[in-house]
């Protein structure tokens, strides 16, 4: 079975979110969920309302920097880390939270990077903090929504998130993936961790 390797850290923002090894590994057909990407428009769904606000919010993020608000904070491995104050009154979230996104360069294909970061087998090997994850529903095949929890430092209680996310094909040939959260009657709050 042949295996793609990431060699470079993805998207490392502090200590506690690097790589485990100096590499990544991944089979070519991993368990976890590598799908075909459809072009658009997508089939509609119940979710595209939510789907909508949470591109109106990612595609800014993704397109503009100091001119919109992000304010670059460090460059670690290469990957410039941007922060954003928080300004969405609809979230619920405190003000003094803010948005991150890292900008950087991986030298392996886009679907394989899109594929790693999309399965739950493999977030392990890059995300210390990662303790399990799956696949909820299926929306299409750009569209999927996903449960994970995640380990925290004593004192401060583990989290949980259920996601949607949604990836595009882009004219130039990019893919441009984002998530945000959403509540499912699958995965009902427990009192373990504390919901993201």
């Amino acid at each position: 079975m042949s295996q793609d390797t990431l060699t470079t850290p993805v998207s490392p923002i502090d200590s506690q979110v690097r790589p485990r090894s100096d590499s990544l590994t991944t089979p070519s057909t991993p368990t976890g969920p590598r799908y075909s990407l459809l072009p658009s428009p997508l089939p509609p769904s119940r979710w595209d309302t939510r789907l909508q606000e949470i591109y109106n919010i990612a595609w800014p993020a993704v397109t503009l920097l100091e001119d919109d608000g992000w304010q670059f904070n460090q460059e670690v491995d290469g990957v410039k880390i941007y922060l954003k104050k928080l300004d969405d009154g609809s979230s619920g979230k405190s003000k003094s939270l803010s948005y991150c996104k890292g900008i950087g360069q991986i030298p392996h294909d886009i679907e394989t990077v899109r594929c790693v970061l999309a399965c739950a087998e493999t977030r392990s090997q890059w995300d210390s903090m990662y303790n399990m994850g799956r696949v909820v529903e299926l929306v299409d095949p750009n569209t999927v929504i996903s449960y994970a929890n995640f380990n925290a430092p004593w004192p401060v209680s583990g989290r949980d998130f259920v996601t949607i996310g949604r990836s595009i094909i882009l004219p130039e040939g990019g893919i441009f993936v984002y998530h945000g959260s959403v509540e499912h009657s699958d995965t009902p709050v427990t009192s373990k961790y504390v919901r993201g």
